[in-house]
């Protein structure tokens, strides 16, 4: 696995290098695949096991590279876009460090995952149309297929993750299974410009390898939410009413039933403790538990409901001793009314131009790919945020969030009927008789 390992870690940092000197928003796919890199290098070279960040810094310098290149159309389109939400978000927890109940923990928190929730913030910059984004996304599927495919065939699994080191540790299995979800939702949904079926069945086979990461991880809630987002988001992409959009819908629905019964008869066997349904409510329960504690400390007085507890108290030993498991809640009950609403301005205002979107997308099919991978990756994070991860930690759900509504501003931009398209032309042409204007 080392050569084989460390020779496509290398190849995709050089590939994504290449594509982002030419064209900005391929950053996006260094950043979406950042951790799968990450883990990739740890366990195909001992240095990139010592040095751990070395990926993420090699991922902040693409970016920076991409904004560089973006330059003039990234700032033009920030006075308007939602990140500056995000990012008030993001300072009012921090100003909230004032009152946490933890602030030495806190601002551990807060200095192990700053440099994320920088990038999640400006990664969204590189995307200014649904052609950067369908860029992007067919870059995310290249790039995130190879990595799935060269650890589930090659790579040294432990118990749920790729074994490193000594083979004592594993990597967080967690990780990995996200990214084989948001590549699975670009790979469904985003085509390589060839319109044939030999293409489509490969990009099957892509997501069945994607799914079959997941299972073999032992992530539960990554397979119930690809299922969920990829299912939600076939009536986009694909006009059900049609039998040239029906046909592909089916196989993708078989494509997924086949991944399933692979992953259950070469994985679940082989951990069946972790996939039985006691296990399962057992560990539900564990986490209803703690979003409880939390909103009860957090309903005791007027100024904790408006304000919060302060970010990190979940972290109290007196409360949780952790992180609740919930972002939303989280939220709510360490930033207070005033971050959840911020949240709530970021999260509802997409979801409602995506569904104004979804009718316009079907009566014009080039956008349909782009709206519907955007939204499944984005629908995939924001589930995973009911069952894991912190305001702090879940920084995939800001970026996914943050492109699927700048691909919905740019979609919601364009003529929507023919009448429109027409007049758009027609007002872009140089006037008849110019010369008489001169």
């Amino acid at each position: 696995m080392n050569a084989v390992g460390l020779a496509t870690y290398a190849a995709c940092i050089a590939l994504l290098f290449i594509g982002t000197l030419w064209r900005a928003p391929v950053a996006v796919a260094a950043v979406l695949c950042m951790f799968g890199l990450d883990q990739l290098g740890q366990i195909s070279h001992p240095w990139l096991l010592q040095h751990q960040t070395f990926t993420n810094y090699v991922v902040g310098v693409l970016l920076l590279v991409g904004l560089v290149r973006k330059r003039g159309g990234a700032l033009q389109s920030l006075p308007r876009s939602k990140i500056w939400l995000a990012v008030l978000l993001y300072l009012y927890a921090l100003t909230s460090l004032l009152w946490t109940s933890v602030p030495e923990l806190a601002w551990k928190q807060w200095h192990a995952a700053g440099p994320y929730v920088a990038v999640a913030l400006a990664c969204p910059l590189l995307v200014t149309s649904e052609n950067d984004m369908r860029l992007a996304l067919r870059w995310t599927s290249a790039i995130g297929l190879t990595l799935a495919f060269v650890v589930l065939m090659f790579g040294q699994w432990g118990v749920r993750g790729l074994m490193v080191g000594s083979h004592a540790d594993e990597t967080n299995p967690l990780a990995l299974a996200s990214l084989a979800g948001v590549a699975a939702a670009a790979t469904l949904f985003v085509g390589f410009g060839r319109r044939n079926w030999l293409e489509w069945l490969l990009r099957l086979a892509g997501v069945v390898i994607c799914v079959l990461i997941i299972i073999r991880s032992g992530s539960r809630g990554q397979l119930i939410a690809v299922m969920a987002s990829l299912a939600l988001m076939l009536p986009v992409r694909f006009s059900l009413a049609r039998v040239r959009g029906l046909v592909p819908a089916v196989l993708a629905c078989v494509a997924l039933a086949v991944a399933l019964d692979i992953g259950s008869s070469l994985y679940i066997v082989n951990n069946e403790a972790r996939w039985t349904g006691e296990q399962a409510t057992a560990d539900v329960t564990g986490r209803f538990d703690m979003v409880l504690a939390l909103l009860e400390e957090w309903s005791r007085s007027p100024l904790t409901i408006v304000f919060g507890l302060g970010n990190s108290a979940s972290f109290d030993p007196t409360l949780i001793g952790a992180y609740p498991h919930n972002m939303p809640a989280e939220v709510l009950g360490e930033e207070g009314l005033i971050g959840f609403s911020l949240l709530l301005a970021l999260l509802i205002p997409t979801a409602s131009a995506f569904l104004r979107l979804r009718r316009q997308a079907q009566q014009r099919p080039q956008y349909a790919e782009v709206l519907a991978a955007s939204g499944a990756a984005a629908l995939f994070c924001f589930i995973l945020s009911l069952k894991e991860g912190s305001l702090l930690g879940n920084f995939l759900v800001f970026t996914t969030t943050l492109l699927a509504g700048r691909v919905a501003h740019s979609i919601g931009r364009q003529p929507q009927s023919e009448a429109q398209i027409e007049h758009a032309s027609s007002s872009a042409r140089p006037p008849a008789f110019a010369n008489l204007l001169r």
